[in-house]
């Protein structure tokens, strides 16, 4: 296949100015050589490799256990019969389970310098790899014949966002258009796409995933990798025809749609998510496209301070923490406070194109630029794929709650987040079988990786909102984190609390939530470097918690903020210094502290 794709003259896609003629001819020429040089084999599940560990050798031995044991049960009363079996057994159990170690432990050694292939050994070796399930097969039974099944399933997801915004009252999108045009400030800037270069798709190819399902070209990203040298100029000069001509190549507009179930009857097509598979090279041509979009807006300040997702240096615990302080703010000033979630159906398909690109010819976005988002948003066909069968292309009440789930964590009307830390505890409690799992198989640097990108991490998620509660709620989640850590490096049941910590260099629950409280806090406050050593040292840094009123505002951040890093950076100087160094000494500092000291500063704070 290298030779053939090496040889592929690209002469007659140079020729052509016309965007969708040179990405079909690219397409075309591509899949000639994949087609010319592949097949699709089918593997019997007799050859299908269930537990690699098994040799021969251990396959023969089960199945000699195994005949002792049917032997057995003819023979229940042959005591000689029944003493050999049990020896045998004990023998091939403990050889399976021996070999079956000696093989978790290759793994992990053969993958420790790939984070990427370590974290599939361990999620195969605790039994948390994703099982591939075949889930839609219940939409083929829709209709009389599967492809009239598939046929009504793609045009459900083709047409659901056309009808959901049908059921929009025309007075509600009259008024949306009026307000839209009295906030239509025309700004003086204008936004230009660039022309792009054979390093800048170069870098976005090899930024690819390689597990990524194949679009309806049938043209994998690590085919475009492996011949990164034949499929640059060529595909940038199709991207810069894209950019200067305002034309989205329509070889580039196809998708595959898999339905993937989420819930509920899995006979209704209503309870499975559309996912869209598109070529690989659409998706360089759209990040490049994109990049530039992000970065003008995010240069002329367009985007909402209170967008938090699809954006850099933000994140939903941002989200979590500035709403809870804002609503512990104003509740705090005698404010009543009212919250209203919505759940849109269909959010992004029931978004009207017109008013999207009004809004951003408002925006600056004019001319050929507007023209190609236009044509990007204009004339998708896909078709939907189930079980490999294809098809032809083709306002709400508002409830009051006493609790809401938001960006995963349960906000209660009382905000004290009892039902938020009972669901986190179960879901911490699920982890011990897979740490029981690893710990004769991994050693200690591995183990402590694993405990912080799966219980650590759901720990300090938007921790500065709901850590602060009272010590007798958060000892559940204190006892679970303790049970992992002994579990995981095979401690005794009585192990002493302080040396835990200790020796493993592990943070409590509490010094977690003063971290991150800590990180967050110096993220707010702006150094100034007039201010002399002794001052930054010495005199609060911040106030704020001083006029805090109510005893429920000093369970937040708003006041634990101001109080503990006023007081810690008076103990450890953290003010001058920058994030990554600053959550380094607090956690070095953290580490040699006792544990029944963390608590005690915690509760002079409050």
């Amino acid at each position: 296949m290298t030779d053939d794709i090496k040889l592929i003259d690209f002469s007659e896609v140079y020729n052509t100015e016309d965007p969708h003629v040179a990405a079909d001819l690219m397409i075309s020429l591509i899949k000639q050589a994949v087609q010319k040089n592949t097949k699709t084999v089918k593997v019997p599940n007799r050859k299908k490799i269930i537990k690699p560990w098994i040799t021969p050798g251990l396959l023969r031995c089960i199945r000699h256990r195994n005949n002792m044991h049917k032997k057995l049960k003819k023979s229940p009363d042959n005591e000689v019969l029944k003493t050999s079996f049990t020896r045998y057994r004990n023998y091939c159990n403990k050889l399976l389970k021996k070999i079956k170690l000696e093989y978790e432990k290759n793994e992990l050694k053969k993958t420790s310098y790939n984070p990427k292939k370590l974290w599939g050994a361990i999620n195969n070796i605790t039994n948390r790899a994703k099982k591939k399930e075949n889930s839609s097969y219940h939409l083929l039974t829709t209709s009389s014949t599967p492809e009239l099944s598939v046929n009504s399933v793609n045009e459900f997801f083709a047409n659901i966002g056309k009808n959901l915004a049908e059921k929009i009252s025309d007075g509600l999108t009259e008024s949306i258009k009026k307000a839209f045009n009295n906030n239509n400030n025309n700004n003086s800037h204008s936004m230009v796409l660039l022309p792009t270069d054979e390093d800048e798709v170069a870098r976005l190819i090899l930024s690819l995933r390689n597990e990524c399902a194949v679009g309806w070209d049938g043209i994998p990203s690590n085919l475009l990798k492996r011949h990164i040298n034949v499929v640059v100029p060529p595909l940038t000069y199709i991207c810069n025809l894209a950019l200067t001509t305002g034309k989205f190549p329509k070889a580039f507009k196809k998708s595959i749609i898999h339905p993937i179930y989420k819930g509920g009857d899995r006979d209704h097509v209503n309870n499975y998510r559309p996912i869209a598979v598109l070529p690989a090279l659409s998706k360089i041509l759209e990040r490049i496209i994109n990049n530039r979009l992000v970065n003008y807006l995010e240069k002329h300040n367009f985007l909402s301070p209170s967008q938090y997702g699809f954006r850099s240096g933000k994140s939903s615990s941002d989200a979590i923490h500035d709403l809870t302080n804002y609503i512990v703010t104003n509740l705090d000033n005698g404010q009543k406070v009212l919250g209203i979630f919505l759940d849109l159906a269909k959010a992004f398909d029931t978004v009207s194109v017109p008013i999207l690109l009004r809004k951003m010819e408002s925006l600056g976005i004019r001319g050929i630029q507007l023209q190609l988002f236009e044509d990007y948003l204009s004339g998708r066909t896909h078709h939907s794929c189930s079980n490999s069968l294809n098809n032809a292309d083709t306002c709400i009440k508002l409830c009051q709650a006493e609790k809401v789930k938001y960006l995963g964590v349960i906000i209660d009307s009382t905000l004290r987040f009892h039902e938020h830390i009972n669901t986190l505890n179960s879901r911490l409690r699920k982890l011990i079988y897979v740490f029981k799992t690893m710990r004769d198989v991994a050693d200690e640097k591995l183990k402590k990786s694993v405990y912080f990108a799966l219980a650590q991490s759901l720990l300090t998620y938007g921790i500065t909102s709901w850590g602060g509660a009272p010590k007798t709620k958060m000892l559940q989640l204190v006892r679970t984190q303790r049970a992992i850590l002994k579990v995981s490096f095979s401690l005794p049941y009585r192990y002493p609390t302080e040396l835990l910590y200790k020796e493993l260099k592990i943070l409590t629950v509490r010094q977690l939530f003063i971290r991150s409280t800590l990180l967050k806090q110096h993220a707010l406050l702006k150094y100034n470097p007039s201010l002399s050593r002794d001052k930054r040292r010495f005199n609060p840094v911040d106030r704020y918690h001083i006029t805090l009123s109510t005893k429920l505002s000093k369970r937040f951040f708003c006041h634990h903020g101001g109080f503990l890093y006023n007081k810690i950076n008076k103990i450890i100087p953290i003010f001058n210094l920058n994030k990554t160094i600053c959550k380094k000494k607090i956690t070095i500092w953290f580490q040699e502290l006792n544990y029944y000291d963390t608590e005690q500063l915690l509760t002079n704070s409050i």
